[in-house]
């Protein structure tokens, strides 16, 4: 407890101020620790994410599956309300919710009789959350190596240029500084976030598109597509209609089992493609977004440090 409350003082008094973050820095060190330590959580964050990533494993194992022989039981009749936002021509600000029809659809019911089950080959992912604790330990460890990197980078300056006068003067607001270092902050979080999706989805659907599909065969149930029975067609009206009367002309279909001479489900063997990527695009935006976001984030911060460092350098030596 101690060693933290020490920790917390020393970084208030030479990184930043509590109620400021962008007051003028008192110790040269002390940028260079938060520069180096910043810049490794970015890289850190992006390398562990790529790791994450290639150590990816689809697993491919035998699932369960029942075998269904369905009886239709007629259908349920639903509507919905479909509605748009209208807005005055002569007062944009002001607008409504207007109601521009309804939809009537019918969906099917049936009873599920499970009349056997088979074993079905299943891929999946199981650690598809590896890439992001990757990506947050090697932000973690980029980060330490980062500081130990600053603290290289200050005994190495201290030994070079053992004249060069601290990097001290007295803390004050500059409004200006603070306000173009938030915006840095806030442009390089949107961009990494944004840029990291945008990769990540990208390379998502190269993993789906490039990656072969596993064939497999297996033992499955006999199945013929089966006419079950009549559902009405889904429609629309502009005024609201109770069409759940309407006239069943729609045909609807199931594959159904077929059976033995002693009633039992005949089985064949089945050869399939299944989809075997590790992950799609969708889930690749997650990854790149997150690691992007982070790396940002820290590169947005390393950037405001090293702003504030050269322009205290600058005014010393002009001065």
């Amino acid at each position: 407890m101690q060693i933290a409350r020490s920790l917390g003082q020393w970084a208030r008094k030479n990184i930043s101020a509590a109620a400021d973050f962008d007051t003028v820095p008192q110790s040269r060190e002390a940028h260079t620790l938060a520069i180096s330590g910043t810049v490794g959580v970015a890289a850190g964050a992006i390398a562990g994410t790529v790791l994450g990533v290639k150590n990816l494993e689809r697993v491919d194992t035998l699932e369960t599956t029942p075998i269904s022989d369905p009886l239709f039981e007629g259908y349920t009749y639903r509507w919905w309300e479909e509605t748009s936002e209208q807005c005055s021509p002569i007062d944009p600000d002001y607008c409504w919710e207007s109601t521009d029809g309804y939809h009537h659809v019918y969906t099917p019911d049936y009873t599920e009789r499970i009349v056997g089950e088979y074993e079905l080959p299943t891929f999946s992912t199981p650690r598809r959350a590896a890439p992001l604790v990757y990506g947050l330990a090697g932000a973690a460890a980029g980060g330490l190596l980062g500081l130990v990197t600053g603290v290289g980078i200050n005994l190495l300056r201290k030994q070079m240029n053992p004249d060069l006068p601290p990097a001290q003067m007295p803390r004050q607001r500059d409004w200006d500084i603070a306000d173009t270092n938030l915006k840095i902050r806030e442009y390089t979080f949107l961009t990494g976030a944004v840029g990291g999706a945008a990769l990540g989805a990208f390379i998502g659907n190269k993993e789906m598109t490039e990656t072969a599909p596993a064939v497999r065969t297996y033992t499955g149930p006999v199945t013929v597509k089966t006419e079950m029975g009549l559902v009405p067609e889904k429609s629309f009206s502009v005024n609201f209609q109770n069409r759940a009367d309407a006239p069943a002309t729609l045909p609807v279909f199931r594959d159904l089992p077929q059976y033995g001479e002693n009633g039992e489900v005949l089985m064949e063997l089945k050869t399939e493609e299944f989809q075997n990527a590790r992950f799609g695009p969708w889930l690749g935006a997650v990854y790149g977004g997150v690691a992007g976001a982070v790396a940002g984030v820290a590169t947005g911060v390393a950037v405001s440090y090293a702003r504030r460092m050269m322009n205290y350098e600058d005014s010393r030596e002009s001065a």
